[in-house]
């Protein structure tokens, strides 16, 4: 509903979203900015004809007329800056075919009428699908400025590119959240504190032993990795009798949700230059430019060492 190309919720006062479990939500999410076109709609074969000369200087002919003939095994991809040439007669073809007024089709459609050019087409022998490497979901008003967004950690962690799980919600132990890096054998082990009062410390065994038993998971998963440890919570206090790692950082939510505030430049300055042939040189580039890439992704972020914050008569001493 939020994400439908007539949504109700267009024209709605909306203050604050959240967003949860989103890393298994993307077919639902995509299929809402892509057109399909199945192979006995009227605009398939005006739509895949239009390529011919493309198919043709790549000597894939013969599988672009194998896929107009119904061939399941058939699949051909349109790039972003072979679509852009031919926009407006892509744009032609859809019209014609009354996309605009179709009842699921028009959903879509709203999205991408004025976006063609930025699309990609898949071709098969059921359907031709086209769609935007990235999704415009920042032409919506309420991701805009004003609006607060609240992804839960382990959402973010997918969106960044890392291997995002719940292990303690899903095998009942280890950390709330963990993001892994197999290509770099590395990771973040977060445990979320958020409820805690701004009166309130991080207790000996609730809090801290609570990480010393992530640590030895972690230990045991994966022996050759190494993990950040962060409890995203206030700067508290930590309780006089714990002893944390000694590389257990706490860091505030506001510096999470700074981190999403980042991603989304990303999609929107990656979107503003897609039609670029190079999208792998500007994707990184942005990503270093915005401290995307690993590790500054994790260093970036403000945070405070548990073991720092053990000696609440010091802190009272400095305050």
């Amino acid at each position: 509903m939020l994400f439908n190309g007539r949504s109700i919720f267009r024209d709605r006062d909306i203050q604050a979203i959240i967003f949860d479990d989103a890393h298994v939500a993307n077919n639902f999410v995509r299929s809402n900015f892509v057109l399909k076109i199945s192979s006995d709609h009227p605009a398939y074969k005006p739509i895949a004809n239009l390529f011919r000369s493309y198919f043709a200087r790549n000597s894939q002919g013969q599988e672009l007329d194998d896929a107009i003939s119904g061939d399941w095994r058939a699949l051909l991809f349109v790039p972003t800056f072979e679509v852009a040439q031919k926009a407006s007669q892509l744009r032609l073809a859809l019209t014609e075919s009354g996309v605009d007024k179709d009842n699921e089709l028009g959903f879509p459609w709203i999205y991408l009428k004025d976006r063609l050019a930025r699309c990609a087409v898949i071709i098969s022998g059921s359907a031709i699908e086209i769609s935007p490497p990235l999704l415009p979901v920042h032409t919506l008003h309420y991701f805009g400025k004003g609006v607060r967004r609240l992804y839960l950690t382990c959402d973010l962690g997918k969106l960044l590119g890392f291997d995002a799980s719940r292990p303690d919600h899903d095998s009942g132990t280890g950390p709330d959240v963990l993001w892994r890096s197999p290509s770099h054998k590395a990771g973040v082990a977060l445990e979320a504190k958020t409820n805690k009062g701004a009166t309130s410390q991080y207790q000996k065994k609730d809090d801290i032993g609570q990480f010393h038993d992530h640590a030895e998971w972690l230990k045991k998963s994966w022996p050759q990795d190494t993990f950040y440890k962060i409890i995203v919570g206030r700067k508290l206090t930590v309780s006089k009798d714990a002893n944390p790692p000694v590389d257990l950082r706490i860091v505030p939510l506001d510096q999470f949700i700074g981190l999403a505030s980042r991603l989304e430049e990303l999609i929107q300055f990656v979107d503003s230059a897609a039609r670029s042939e190079e999208m792998d040189v500007v994707i990184e580039r942005a990503m270093r430019y915005l401290g995307l890439t690993w590790p500054n992704c994790i260093d970036s972020l403000e945070s405070s060492l548990a073991i720092d914050l053990k000696q609440p008569e010091q802190m009272e001493i400095a305050l």
